[in-house]
């Protein structure tokens, strides 16, 4: 007997599936989490009073060669503890959806990981340090580095060939 599928499998577990839309060759699924209530980060207590919603957009699995956009609406709960200093928080996924601060998947951040100790097995072992912290670190400089690299493109395009106004004109145009 074969299997049903369903828009369900192409998010992680954990959320309910509000909508599917296919914009511009990609699956856009709009999601929300199934828990009735959220614990507190810092009391532990459980609230059922949302206060608000927000919208994040994590990287997720592609499905059958397309792009899947995740959005996933996220609710800010009220802390029903009166002496609790944070009186609204945001619900949490746990790592395995999405962990706190992630801009991608559990699933995806695990495999992105997985390529890149691969990878960094077949290439030099000066290299898997990089790697790793490419893989494991929050944050990314590749856009500033980017920038270097076009203004350092722009000058060797321009070294000996143009006086200083066309070299302003140039980077001008390049930004």
């Amino acid at each position: 007997m074969a299997g049903r599928f369903g828009f369900a499998s192409l998010i992680p577990p954990g959320l309910a599936v509000e909508s599917v839309d296919d914009s511009e060759g990609a699956l856009v699924v709009t999601a929300r989490s199934n828990a009735r209530t959220a614990l507190c980060p810092l009391c532990g207590a459980a609230s059922v009073r949302v206060q608000s919603h927000y919208l994040r957009q994590p990287s997720d699995l592609p499905c059958a060669g397309r792009c899947v956009r995740l959005r996933l609406l996220v609710r800010r709960f009220r802390c029903g503890v009166p002496d609790c200093p944070r009186q609204v928080f945001a619900e949490r996924f746990g790592t395995t959806v999405l962990a706190e601060r992630a801009r991608r998947t559990g699933r995806l951040e695990e495999i992105v990981h997985h390529l890149g100790l691969a990878m960094a097995r077949s290439g030099r072992r000066q290299d898997v340090a990089a790697i790793r912290a490419a893989i494991t670190e929050p944050w990314s400089n590749g856009q500033t580095e980017g920038q270097i690299t076009k203004l350092k493109l722009v000058k060797r395009q321009m070294y000996g060939r143009a006086k200083l106004d066309r070299l302003e004109a140039r980077l001008i145009g390049a930004v």
